[in-house]
């Protein structure tokens, strides 16, 4: 099977589609730009921005609970079902509690519904001053993450080869914030730790294609860089396949049964493993050849005039 699979792939011209996926990322980034202007930038969770964030159960459902909450002139930032049982989850800004635990909030529904029958689950008050404390240690995570990524690339491999796993990074954390800004998944601490998975799930796929090129393009010193390239991911193309296939599967079991807590953590998940999957390969790959391409050419041009 694996090589039916492998010579299915043989015939496909990888490098040959390097300007048709530069294309699809920037309508892809357009559309991105696009949802960021009408949606108002991004949506911050309680963890970043402060709050109030409550799960509790009530004899009601989520419309009238939207209503009598919409009723009383309070600005609730989410509300909506979690994922078993009857029970809601509550997301309000911190400056709407008198007390740091949301009993204000519940007060409410308890005036229009039997007392006894709320029964609060779990109750999260983040201050303003913390919210945005961890919103800077959340992008200086990213970004330290990034550089040692990229630094290890840069030494294991050629320098043609941290261009291409930079441009593959930037590509995956790009599609993440795009996907973000579209479906209105707000941003925590949850979805930093997705982000992060994300990039070291895309980086050890480039790793994998990139050590296939490096030894084909030993073991073939005179071949152009292209079909060597085609060649070394049509080697790694099924293995990619069927690992991330794996990953992929336990990454819908978590959006569909892990509960409302990681559901948008399995979500992007399953963005973040397809995306690195197509960068790897349409973009990491393509990038280093372009890379090489520039390269030879000043080799050229130098050799050219020191022959005169």
């Amino acid at each position: 099977m694996q090589e039916k699979s492998s010579n299915f792939f043989s015939q496909v011209n990888f490098i040959g589609y390097r300007y048709i996926s530069l294309f699809l990322f920037f309508g892809f980034l357009i559309l991105g730009i696009i949802g960021y202007k009408l949606n108002g930038g991004f949506v911050l969770g309680t963890d970043l921005a402060g709050g109030i964030r409550i799960e509790f159960t009530a004899p009601a459902t989520v419309e009238e609970l939207r209503n009598l909450l919409s009723n009383s002139s309070i600005s609730i930032t989410t509300l909506k079902d979690a994922t078993i049982g009857q029970s809601f989850l509550l997301t309000a800004p911190a400056d709407l509690s008198r007390d740091g635990s949301g009993d204000y909030l519940l007060d409410i529904v308890k005036r229009s519904f039997d007392p006894d029958k709320i029964q609060i689950l779990s109750s999260t008050f983040v201050g303003p001053s913390v919210g945005q404390d961890f919103s800077f240690q959340a992008i200086k995570l990213i970004v330290i993450v990034s550089l040692l990524i990229l630094i290890y690339v840069a030494f294991r491999f050629d320098f043609i080869y941290g261009i291409g796993a930079i441009a593959a990074s930037l590509h995956d954390i790009l599609v993440i914030l795009i996907v973000i800004i579209l479906f209105r998944v707000p941003i925590d601490l949850t979805v930093t730790a997705a982000i992060l998975t994300i990039l070291g799930y895309s980086i050890n796929d480039t790793i994998v294609i990139f050590d296939r090129i490096r030894e084909n393009s030993a073991l073939l010193p005179e071949e152009d860089m292209a079909p060597v390239i085609n060649k070394s991911i049509t080697q790694c193309m099924v293995r990619t396949l069927l690992t991330s296939l794996t990953t992929l599967i336990v990454a819908i079991a978590i959006y569909v049964w892990a509960g409302n807590s990681l559901q948008n953590f399995g979500f992007l998940m399953i963005i973040g493993i397809i995306s690195g999957v197509y960068s790897s390969i349409f973009v990491a790959s393509p990038t280093t050849y372009a890379v090489w391409e520039i390269k030879q050419n000043i080799q050229n041009k130098s050799d050219k005039y020191l022959t005169k």
